[in-house]
């Protein structure tokens, strides 16, 4: 590993040089190239026409969310995470026999789960409480 990082290094900054014309690329060209690549990709994965209609639907929507000032990262995370997610939830309930207030329990007696649940409504709260100076400020 350490020597592929070595010789990543040289071939890294000998193609960076290069790598710079991809943004000085007008938008009117780069934009359709993305497009078409997304398309191709998403059809390519399972070879189904149904994958580019997901791809242009999920598309339009981040594009509405955008016009209406929606973050779209959450979607973005939800997308990328919910199925593992999923996966560990059911395995959690598979220990437990499917016993929900075991589950809880377990979740609210281990310290590393205190500090992760505490971290996350110290994150909700910061969220809000920045969101809310951010309306007091526009009006």
């Amino acid at each position: 590993m350490f020597l592929a990082n070595l010789v990543f290094v040289p071939a890294g900054l000998a193609v960076a040089r290069y790598g710079v014309s991809f943004i000085k690329t007008p938008a009117t060209i780069l934009g359709p190239l993305i497009i078409a690549l997304g398309v191709i990709g998403a059809y390519a994965l399972n070879m189904s026409l149904f994958d580019v209609w997901i791809m242009l639907v999920i598309g339009m929507l981040g594009y509405v969310m955008k016009q209406f000032d929606v973050p779209r990262e959450p979607l973005v995370l939800g997308l990328v995470l919910g199925s593992m997610a999923e996966g560990e939830l059911a395995r959690s309930l598979a220990l437990v026999q499917d016993n929900v207030p075991a589950l809880i329990g377990s979740m609210l007696t281990r310290p590393l789960s205190l500090i992760i649940i505490g971290l996350t409504v110290i994150s909700v709260f910061q969220g809000l409480r920045s969101q809310s100076r951010q309306k007091k400020v526009r009006v």
